[in-house]
């Protein structure tokens, strides 16, 4: 094996090491629990779907019919460039995602047509369907929400999640990605979607211990109104907001002051590519960490 390599892996496992020492030690460490939802705080114009990491699901009247994926076709296109693409095309994964840039998306549609069909397939996403393109692609906010949730799972998924946590303020064609599901308190990463003209709004988001999808048929504003119960049920449970946050990046009360701090779960995400051996995996995803 490459020396530096060697020595890369090996400063990435001391660190994880240190991480799990301050993780048995940390009083922010909380229990992890999961978000559910009354179905009837949520109007029938949008819908929801959640997978928590206990294994339980809700989902409002809906989450399982079909509807226009919008940019979250770029979730499934972005997994099999990762896995099957050249060099150079899954370097555009991270600015496809990040930026949901379509141009990119509409290469490595039209380099790799049968993409989104193979994962759809290997997925067995069966409220999925393909498009004579990226763009056409239909899907429930149940067959998303499971989806990312594999996807989290997936080491090799890595630069996705890396990518949703960094998301743009504002995507490659204007449009504001601050809303939908990114609005909920502890989600820390978040892919967007949208209609060329702002009729259809979906999100698809991770949390500290669940992942939630939802879209509505109406402007950006709405799908974030019309998740207010939501928002609620999450706080229950929610640490300090972060400055400026979207959805609540937790942060660290220390005395009178505090420190911006980091899920278990997204550290996981970010150390994966470094983490051969699965170290990682003995962080709690819903551990508050120091964020370094």
């Amino acid at each position: 094996m490459n020396k530096t390599k060697t020595h890369q892996r090996r400063r990435v496992a001391t660190a994880i090491l240190a991480t799990l020492g301050v993780a048995a030690s940390a009083l922010t460490a909380p229990q992890a629990h999961a978000l559910t939802i009354d179905p009837g705080t949520v109007p029938g114009r949008t819908t929801v779907a959640i997978h928590n990491d206990n294994g339980t699901e809700y989902d409002t009247p809906g989450a399982h019919a079909q509807g226009p994926a919008e940019s979250l076709a770029k979730l499934l296109l972005a997994h099999w460039v990762l896995r099957h693409g050249v060099p150079a095309d899954k370097a555009l994964v991270d600015p496809m995602i990040r930026l949901s840039d379509d141009g990119i998306a509409t290469h490595l549609d039209h380099t790799y047509p049968n993409a989104i069909r193979d994962v759809v397939n290997d997925y067995h996403l069966t409220e999925t369907t393909p498009g004579a393109y990226w763009g056409a692609t239909s899907t429930s906010m149940h067959d998303i929400a499971r989806f990312a949730q594999e996807l989290r799972r997936d080491p090799g998924a890595a630069p996705i999640i890396n990518a949703m946590a960094g998301a743009a303020p504002v995507a490659s064609d204007g449009y504001a990605q601050n809303y939908g599901t990114a609005t909920i308190p502890g989600v820390w990463a978040t892919k967007f979607g949208w209609a060329d003209d702002g009729s259809i709004n979906t999100t698809v988001s991770i949390g500290p211990d669940y992942v939630i999808a939802a879209r509505t048929y109406g402007p950006a504003h709405q799908l974030t109104d019309d998740l207010a119960g939501v928002r609620a049920a999450a706080a229950g449970g929610a640490v300090t907001a972060a400055p400026g946050a979207v959805g609540g990046a937790p942060s660290i009360n220390v005395g009178s002051s505090s420190v911006p701090g980091i899920y278990g779960s997204e550290l996981k995400a970010r150390l994966a590519p470094s983490d051969p051996l699965g170290l990682r995996n003995a962080i709690p995803d819903a551990a508050i960490l120091p964020r370094f």
